[in-house]
Order: structure tokens, then sequence, then C-alpha cells
């Protein structure tokens, strides 16, 4: 299977419970480290969140969103996307090794605009 490049994007606000979880079940993933940016666009949280993103997860691109409200947060990471795809998550969500891969996968069959 060939790759494209892909941006996996978080908004998150106090989720300092689950990032680490959620973060870490992204770098599981089986799909090429190489082949994904990780962007998270944070809402002004008031608890740990951005600090430990930024102590366990230094390769993720972390943004500012003062608005605290989700679409904004999702265009904010669209805008600054490098990816041929979105894979928007949800921070309180693990997800399986074989998430991202499948995905993908199932777009490259064509005849769909969204997969999830």
């Amino acid at each position: 299977m060939q790759y494209p490049y892909i941006s996996v994007i978080i908004p998150v606000y106090n989720e300092e419970n689950y990032i680490n979880s959620c973060l870490s079940s992204v770098y599981k993933q089986d799909y090429p480290k190489e082949q994904m940016e990780v962007i998270v666009v944070d809402g002004n949280s008031s608890d740990q969140t951005v600090e430990i993103i930024k102590q366990n997860f230094k390769e993720v691109k972390i943004i500012n969103n003062p608005d605290r409200i989700v679409p904004i947060s999702m265009n904010l990471g669209i805008k600054a996307a490098n990816g041929d795809y979105i894979i928007r998550l949800d921070a309180h969500s693990n997800y399986p090794n074989n998430y991202f891969s499948r995905l993908i996968e199932r777009i490259g069959k064509g005849d769909v605009c969204n997969v999830g």
C-alpha cells in the first residue's frame, strides 16, 4: 500500500487525564511515522494538558485557540496541516493500532468522501 502523508488533528481543552493515552495510541499506529504529522489545537487549557504534550510528545505541533470552539480549532488545524488527508481525533479516545491504515486503505478504494 502507498502511504499518503496525513495530518492528525486533535482539538483539546483540559484533557490532562486523557491526552497521554490518546497520543500514545496515535504513535503506536502501524502507519509510517514519517508519513504523518500530529497537530493538537488547545483551547487555553487551565490544567496540565499542554505541559504533558510538550514533555512526552515533543514532535506534536501545538496551536492555541483562545476561542475554545471546536470548529474553530479544526479550521486552525486544517490551515496548519500539510497532509493529503485529515484525520480528526478526540482526546478522550484510544485508537486501534491499525486505525489510520484502515481509514487510508478504505478512502483509497474510491467512491467515498469521508471515512471513520
